[in-house]
């Protein structure tokens, strides 16, 4: 019966000495996915703060845009104020050859009516 209890001691080390194995190449496994996922984790926290810097620049150029729009739209209206632009059809006056002939003749205060 020694030789039977021997031979179960010795699966038992060896099923001891198996589950180490397999512990010690999960352990490393495990140790290689979390070595990997802190590498993912920087690398986005990097790529966080470049975004993050580059939506900041984008809204200052956004107010600055609107600020400059503002100035420049309120000049506009101040320049437009000062300005009378008229686009209605102009007069009929007579001028050149017209006022000569036509209307110097008819007229009661010219000099060949008196």
């Amino acid at each position: 019966m020694k030789t039977v209890v021997l031979s179960t001691e010795e699966d038992g080390d060896n099923q001891v000495k198996g589950r180490v194995k397999k512990a010690k190449s999960v352990s490393k496994e495990v140790r290689l996915q979390l070595e990997a996922l802190l590498a993912e984790k920087s690398r986005l926290a990097y790529e966080n703060t470049d975004l993050t810097r580059e939506n900041q620049c984008l809204r200052q150029l956004v107010e600055y845009h609107q600020f400059a729009s503002q100035d420049l739209s309120a000049s506009y209206e101040n320049l437009l104020e000062g300005i009378c632009l008229d686009f209605s059809s102009p007069l009929a006056t007579p001028t050149g050859e017209d006022a000569i002939d036509g209307d110097t003749q008819d007229s009661p205060n010219s000099e060949s009516s008196l």
